[in-house]
């Protein structure tokens, strides 16, 4: 009678199957990154060990030399594993939008910002550079002096209610 008896070891056939999904998950991340389809992954491995008891009845000789059947109780190991990979990806969206033409505007009364478009008029060098600085705004002393403190308080209002969008 041929018995079967190795040593069990991660390297032995009890993990066989283990060890070919962890090759193939090594593989198929490795791939991916590769080919530039992932900037990550990560590969977890769990492997869980039980001692389960069991019985099989056994053909045995007794003493007159006649086979009978007894039960044998022995331990046996369940051993379950699992691979997993997750890959990592990073999705994003970018948009701009510019538009030099158009003017941000403020309603004191409705609380509304908007844009409007600035008028299109000619204009001496000297003019502009009278009325404004080098990025299109009013000289810091006409800016405070153009916004009242209503104004003030209406968009300090409009920007603490912004911030608690999405709290």
């Amino acid at each position: 009678m041929n018995t079967m008896e190795f040593e069990l070891t991660a390297q032995s056939e009890a993990f066989e199957d283990f060890n070919a999904h962890l090759n193939h998950r090594i593989k198929k991340c490795l791939y991916e990154l590769y080919e530039g389809n992932f900037e990550g992954g990560e590969i977890s491995a769990k492997i869980s060990i039980e001692l389960c008891d069991s019985t099989q009845e056994v053909y045995v000789q007794n003493e007159s030399g006649e086979e009978e059947t007894t039960t044998k109780y022995f331990r046996t190991p369940q051993i379950e594993s699992k691979v997993t990979l997750t890959l990592k990806k990073r999705t994003e969206a970018k948009a701009t939008f510019s538009k030099k033409t158009l003017e941000l505007k403020f309603d004191k009364e409705s609380g509304r910002f908007t844009l409007a478009e600035i008028p299109q008029m000619q204009m001496k060098l000297t003019d502009i550079e009278e009325e404004v600085d080098a990025f299109g705004r009013l000289p810091e002393s006409e800016r405070n002096a153009s916004i009242s403190n209503a104004e003030h308080g209406a968009v300090a209002d409009l920007v603490d209610s912004l911030g608690t969008v999405g709290k």
